[in-house]
């Protein structure tokens, strides 16, 4: 499975990468991805978290 992220987005994350703790754009949507998916699978915990903050 082939997955596209959109070029301006690309380019952000390489923006982002230049003062981030990310070595690369792959390690940064991994991470993206899983609390991404954290917050679908605990919609009501992350809504907590998030109005708390």
């Amino acid at each position: 499975m082939e997955i596209k992220i959109n070029d301006s987005k690309i380019d952000r994350i390489k923006k982002i990468l230049a003062h981030s703790d990310f070595k690369s754009v792959e390690d940064f949507t991994d991470h993206a991805l899983d609390l991404l998916l954290f917050a679908e699978e605990n919609k009501d915990k992350f809504r907590d978290l998030v109005s708390n903050s």
